[in-house]
């Protein structure tokens, strides 16, 4: 993960996210980030709404949005960064 960040830090890929989120909760697994999966549910759920509206495509986000409901419906009320183990220890 280190030499991952290491490698995107130095690119276009750069971003808040990877500078500051995943060096400080993810890189050291302390999962702290204050955010809710319930929230980015909430907000997929109304992009999705709104898409469908205006007849858009939201395929990405649906299926998106199965995987934060799949993970929020295992792991209620934690903070949305133990996404990454919850990713990596699938089986």
């Amino acid at each position: 993960m280190k030499t991952m960040l290491d490698v995107v830090n130095v690119s276009t890929g750069q971003n808040f996210v990877t500078e500051q989120v995943f060096p400080r909760y993810v890189l050291t697994e302390t999962y702290a980030s204050a955010g809710a999966a319930a929230i980015i549910r909430k907000d997929l759920s109304l992009f999705i709404e709104a898409a469908e509206a205006e007849g858009r495509q939201h395929d990405i986000a649906t299926a998106a949005l199965n995987f934060i409901e799949e993970f929020d419906d295992a792991m209620p009320g934690v903070d949305q960064l133990r996404m990454y183990p919850f990713i990596r220890d699938r089986q």
